[in-house]
């Protein structure tokens, strides 16, 4: 509801990071954590680590298999004005991640040769 108030922005908002978190977390069966820490540097920054762990159950597929995939980041960064931007970015290169992890475990049934 608040949004129709406010101004039309080209950037992403935190209403489409959450969606493309709960996207990712149905694909690939992982569950994403975002933490925020104070980041290492003088000033007002702040330092990101997106992860996502493997939800599938015992005896179904997942692309992670057990490991977990982390990926960290400072902010405020060069690309980005807004931290949600940033975080939006982010995760979408965990998507890309983990969708190269998912296709290089797919055996192809052709080869071209």
């Amino acid at each position: 509801m608040g949004s129709k108030w406010r101004e039309p922005k080209n950037t992403p908002d935190w209403t489409d990071t959450f969606t493309i978190m709960r996207a990712i977390e149905g694909l690939h069966s992982v569950t994403v954590f975002v933490t925020l820490t104070a980041g290492t540097y003088d000033g007002p920054t702040g330092y990101t680590t997106i992860c996502a762990q493997r939800t599938a159950k015992q005896g179904e597929a997942s692309v992670l298999g057990e490991p977990v995939l982390v990926l960290s980041g400072e902010w405020p960064c060069p690309n980005h004005k807004e931290y949600v931007a940033c975080l939006y970015a982010a995760l979408l290169e965990l998507d890309s991640k983990l969708s190269s992890k998912l296709w290089a475990q797919l055996e192809l049934p052709f080869t071209a040769e």
